[in-house]
């Protein structure tokens, strides 16, 4: 999307995609979120009734397609959040692509200070608003560490940065605001 003007389109588009969804006459899902062309959504049905589901998706508008992604392993990426079935529950963690090789700006770099203690800032809240449980959000923290100290930034400055970010952060809403589900598929479709 490299025009200022492509999400907004983006999103006329989906949202009147989202209007022939709710037309579909098959098993839906229960579940359905968006962000611009990504969708992720839970469904109570069979591998069939999904299939179905995402043929009529893809019959609104002949030139646009989704693709699925299916659960591996009771887990599922969607944008930066790595989401995990657990019985019942829903757990949200951070997600990092396999190609994430942890290089953020150097300590050393000719840049502003306060532009490197707020990348700390920054990664540090989303992983506390994207993490569910309080263990999560610790070795999430524990990552970051090492990795600002391979990219040259001083322990004190880390510590203290992420100090006054537990200190600031006291209430987070989930990232999934889903309670208990009995479902069988968790899936995303998107645009590629």
């Amino acid at each position: 999307m490299g025009s200022p003007l492509a999400p907004i389109l983006a999103h006329l588009y989906m949202s009147e995609l989202e209007e022939n969804i709710i037309n579909f006459t098959g098993k839906k899902p229960s579940v359905f979120y968006r962000y611009v062309d990504d969708i992720f959504m839970i469904f109570h049905g069979t591998q069939r009734e999904i299939d179905l589901f995402v043929k009529f998706m893809n019959n609104i508008e002949p030139t646009i397609k989704f693709t699925l992604e299916i659960q591996k392993e009771n887990k599922l990426p969607f944008l930066d959040v790595m989401i995990e079935r657990n019985n019942l529950e829903l757990i949200t963690y951070v997600y990092r692509k396999p190609t994430d090789t942890g290089l953020y700006l150097r300590w050393t770099s000719n840049q502003p200070r306060n532009y490197k203690i707020n990348l700390i800032k920054c990664l540090c809240t989303r992983a506390k608003r994207i993490c569910l449980s309080d263990d999560l959000f610790k070795q999430e923290l524990e990552y970051y560490k090492s990795i600002f100290i391979t990219n040259g930034y001083p322990i004190n400055v880390i510590n203290k940065t992420i100090r006054n970010i537990e200190l600031s952060i006291t209430k987070k809403k989930p990232i999934l605001n889903i309670k208990k589900y009995s479902f069988q598929f968790l899936f995303m479709v998107n645009v590629p």
